[in-house]
């Protein structure tokens, strides 16, 4: 039997393809036709999520509903995601493959010694990309500044500040970091999410690459993200002289 999300599928691309051809009789315009696969997208999910409770009830299996689910609930995150990713510029590597866009928002960036910056940063799988956000054009673009890979760092809350991200490197030669977004009203909600995101992705990537680096303690991680969830503020001061005044590279592998 084929899967049904195979249907649901069919049916929206056949949807679109049929997009071109009522055009031409003027009836309605793309705006229009565009609305209508929201709403049959926002109908499709309505009726897994109904068929979901309903199936639980009954006690029978619900993986096939929760991947349709799933698979639907993600079209509109992914198409923000392109229209963000399109728009970074003098990114050195291949922008197709950097992942899903995990988080992005406005931040204060210290990169060692030297002066705060406001600067956007990317969260992509195992990568931070730093840019610097260019307002005049519409849409808004973003020029690349600085990429590092996640588990080249030990990545923690800064005791001094504890709505700050402290970004330490595990190998000689790479620029420290802070960073504290820039939103004064959500710096603790976003500091929590991306801290907790982030040692995530360090957990997932070193369990697939054969454990913890020498410079990774796995029972620290695991601390930080038990206080970071119970509320309690990290110890072990750092001051700011430690941070490195080497510029990054345009990429850090």
């Amino acid at each position: 039997m084929r899967p049904l999300i195979h249907n649901v599928i069919d049916e929206l691309l056949d949807l679109i393809f049929k997009l071109s051809d009522k055009i031409e009789a003027g009836a309605r315009s793309y705006v229009d036709y565009l609305r209508q696969i929201g709403d049959r997208i926002k109908q499709y999910t309505d009726f897994f999520k109904e068929i979901i409770k309903y199936s639980a009830r009954a006690q029978t299996s619900t993986k096939s509903m929760q991947k349709a689910l799933e698979l639907l609930q993600s079209i509109p995150k992914r198409a923000e995601d392109v229209a963000f990713t399109d728009n970074i510029l003098n990114y050195p590597g291949d922008k197709t493959r950097l992942g899903r866009l995990h988080r992005h928002d406005l931040f204060q960036v210290w990169e060692g010694d030297e002066p705060v910056t406001d600067r956007y940063i990317f969260l992509f799988n195992n990568k931070l990309m730093i840019t610097d956000k260019d307002d005049k054009p519409v849409p808004a673009v973003y020029n690349h500044y600085a990429t590092i890979r996640l588990d080249k760092y030990t990545v923690r809350t800064f005791t001094a500040d504890e709505d700050v991200i402290f970004l330490r490197p595990n190998e000689p030669g790479l620029p420290t970091f802070r960073i504290k977004a820039k939103d004064m009203a959500s710096q603790e909600f976003v500091r929590k999410a991306w801290l907790k995101d982030i040692l995530d992705m360090q957990e997932l990537y070193c369990a697939a690459n054969g454990g913890y680096s020498k410079d990774t303690n796995r029972s620290r991680a695991s601390k930080l993200k038990l206080n970071l969830e119970e509320g309690v503020k990290q110890d072990e001061p750092i001051s700011a002289s430690q941070g490195e005044k080497s510029r990054p590279s345009r990429e850090v592998r």
